[in-house]
Order: C-alpha cells, then sequence, then structure tokens
C-alpha cells in the first residue's frame, strides 16, 4: 500500500504577528538598545528594521521571542496597541558639560529593574497597611550641605564613636544602608557600568530608592549612597557619577555639587577632620599619602573623598591636592575594582534587594498578599534557599 506523504500545519515559527511600530519603538527605544543592535538579533538589516518601526509591521513570532528576551520584556507587550505609561526615569545629571550622552543598555535595565521592585514595595505596604512614606526632611539647594548633613547624620543615629570602632569599609557600608532603609528608603545594589553611572535615586512614587553599583569599591558604594540621598532630599532623583565635579553654571552642576559635599560632610564632619588633622600642619605636607590613607581607614571612606575634605577644610594647599590627586587618579586605574567575594544564598539576595524590601516581599508571603511565584520573581531565587534568608533576617533583628 502506497503511503503518503502527510502535510504538518505551518510551523510555530512562521507564524506572524502584526505590531504597532510605536510599540516596537518604544520597546526598542526603552532598553537602551540600537537599531543596529536589534536588527542584529533577528537577522535583518538596520535599514530594514528602521522601516518596520514606521510601519505597521508583521513579524515572526520566534523573532519577537528574541526581541522580548533581548528588551527584557514580556512577549504580551509587543501585542500592547500603544506604548504604555511608565514612571519617568530619573534626570541625567553625569558631570559632561556640553556633550550629549545616552544611557548604556545595561544601565537604562537597571533602572527598570529597580523601578518594578519600587513599585511593587509600594503595592505591598497598601496591602499590607504599611506607611510608605520616607521618614526625611526635605532641604534646598539654597541651604548649606554642611548644616543638612549635620542634620541628617544625627537622624540617621550613627555616632561617630560606632564609625571610628568600624573594622572595614564593608562593615561600614552594612551600617550605613540599614541606617538608610530604617527611613523607609529601599536601597539596591545592581550592577552598572562604572563609566557610564554609578548610581542613581527613584522618587516618583513612595517609597523613594535609590541604586547603587555593585561594580563599584566598597568605599565608592558608601559615598554613593549619600549623594543619592542628598538628591531625594532636594527632590531631584538622578543618575549620577557622584564626586565628579564641574564648574559648569547649570541647574545640575549646581545640584551635583551640592550632593557631593552633603555626602562628603556627612561621612567626614568638619569638627572631626579638624579635631584629628588641624593640629598637625606640617606633617600633612611633608607626609601627605600616609596621613591620607590613615584617614580614610579612620572614617572608613575612599582617598579621595578623605583628600576633598582636606582641601574643602584647607588643610592642605591647592597645589599639593592636585599633585595627590593626581597620584590618586593613577592608581585608580591600576587597582579599581568592585565586587569581588563568595556569597552565600542569603548574602547575594540580601545584597542585591537590601533587607527592607526583602523583608516585607517574605512578609507579604507570611500573610499570603503575594504568591510563592512572586518571592521567586521579587527576589530572584530558588525556593530552596527561602529558609536560609529567612533565618538571616530573623538573626539580624534579634
Amino acid at each position: 500500500m502506497k503511503v503518503r506523504s502527510r502535510r504538518w500545519p505551518m510551523s510555530r515559527k512562521m507564524i506572524e504577528v502584526s505590531v504597532q511600530p510605536e510599540v516596537l519603538r518604544w520597546a526598542r527605544e526603552s532598553s537602551g538598545s540600537s537599531i543596529e543592535e536589534a536588527a542584529g538579533r533577528i537577522g535583518t538589516s538596520p535599514a530594514l528594521f528602521a522601516r518596520l518601526e514606521r510601519e505597521t509591521p508583521k513579524l515572526r513570532l520566534s523573532q519577537l521571542r528574541i526581541l522580548a528576551d533581548y528588551y527584557k520584556r514580556p512577549l504580551a507587550a509587543f501585542l500592547l496597541s500603544e506604548p504604555p505609561d511608565e514612571p519617568r526615569p530619573p534626570e541625567d545629571f553625569r558631570m559632561l558639560p556640553g556633550q550629549h550622552r545616552v544611557l548604556e543598555r545595561e544601565t537604562r535595565l537597571a533602572i527598570r529593574k529597580a523601578s518594578r521592585l519600587r513599585s511593587v514595595a509600594s503595592e505591598i505596604m497598601k496591602n499590607l497597611g504599611r506607611d510608605s512614606s520616607p521618614k526625611i526632611e526635605s532641604a534646598r539647594l539654597s541651604d548649606d550641605p554642611g548644616e543638612i548633613a549635620a542634620r541628617e547624620r544625627q537622624a540617621l543615629g550613627v555616632p561617630i564613636a560606632t564609625q571610628f570602632n568600624w573594622t572595614d569599609e564593608r562593615q561600614a557600608y552594612r551600617t550605613w544602608r540599614r541606617a538608610v532603609e530604617e527611613r523607609n528608603i529601599l536601597v539596591f545594589q545592581i550592577h552598572l557600568p562604572l563609566e557610564d553611572a554609578r548610581g542613581f535615586s527613584l522618587s516618583e512614587g513612595e517609597p523613594f530608592a535609590i541604586a547603587v553599583s555593585s561594580s563599584d569599591a566598597v568605599h565608592a558604594r558608601i559615598f554613593t549612597l549619600f549623594h543619592e540621598f542628598a538628591h531625594l532630599l532636594l527632590r531631584r532623583p538622578a543618575v549620577c557619577l557622584p564626586g565628579k565635579e564641574s564648574k559648569s553654571k547649570t541647574s545640575e552642576a549646581a545640584v551635583e555639587r551640592w550632593c557631593n559635599r552633603f555626602a562628603g560632610e556627612l561621612l567626614v564632619p568638619d569638627s572631626e577632620l579638624r579635631a584629628i588633622l588641624g593640629k598637625y600642619p606640617a606633617v600633612l605636607e611633608t607626609n601627605v599619602s600616609e596621613t591620607l590613607a590613615a584617614t580614610s581607614r579612620r572614617f572608613r571612606v575612599s582617598e579621595h573623598v578623605a583628600l576633598w575634605r582636606m582641601r574643602e577644610l584647607e588643610l592642605i594647599s591647592k597645589a599639593l591636592f592636585s599633585h595627590e590627586m593626581s597620584r590618586l587618579q593613577r592608581l585608580n586605574k591600576i587597582r579599581r575594582k568592585g565586587g569581588g567575594g563568595q556569597f552565600s544564598a542569603s548574602g547575594k539576595v540580601l545584597g542585591e534587594n537590601g533587607r527592607l524590601f526583602t523583608s516585607l516581599v517574605l512578609e507579604a508571603r507570611g500573610r499570603n498578599v503575594v504568591s510563592y511565584a512572586e518571592v521567586v520573581d521579587y527576589l530572584s531565587l530558588r525556593l530552596k534557599y527561602l529558609p536560609e534568608i529567612q533565618s538571616s533576617l530573623a538573626t539580624v533583628a534579634a
């Protein structure tokens, strides 16, 4: 008997889907991807992809899956009739006067992730009956940053004696981070390309949030934490490269200078630095490198911050400041590195999400506000590590 060949239905790969061109363009631009990158992903030319974003294209389902994965969007996003309303990204305060810079794709995705987690926290707080407002006062650009730093340092409840007793910068960072979280501010740690951004802040809705780069050195994260904290005080959320100074007269440059001064004076108070170094001006001029290292260890800040504070208080000359800053910048290119270390599952989750966000999600699960699947999604963990994380939180709270 002759066997007839069987015609199978059209392969799933050949299913075509109509996408609104503005939705296709929104999905790409919001991910920070270029037309060339997107076109390469689905094996087409940049010219053709640009045309797809102007017309009503039909793309194969397989191509949309690739784009959804690359843009970090659900596949259903391409079925929208128009781009959705999303929170505005923070202002770009990176110090490059006269130049226009586009945020790198990785930075855009980090901002999207933090914005989503902030929205999740807001919804959980609402469902748990928790107050989501930040426990911080506001500040104005006309305020003296040193006075505001003294006010906020007292409110944070970290005495100078405690700061001087920290064993290393990791203990310093953990303590400062927890103090900020206790003010009802989420603190995330996300990978950011250091040449593009070192941190950002979010205040489009409550709770407020800060993100610092996990790629950065620990003492640099401490400075970024309080630089972004200053942005929240001013109610001027931003994407930043903290520590960079500009003589530009733009309002953005003025805000960055204010935030740098605030962070420096909070971490290295005038009175304490003068008390330690002010008595020995001759030693400073002759052994500034050793003094810088000792001051950095004493306050658990970077040598860059220690040097800036010495100059601001006129404890060293301008010429010596310039010489030492050049030396530190050369060293920084050689030895700068962040992250590092091996962490347990709970350490990784708490490090990335912070104790405030993690505890909110676990409390919501305990009260059946969220599912286990949502816990896995929000905290990026495997369920088998949940008891370890709960134990870690309980140990710290005890």
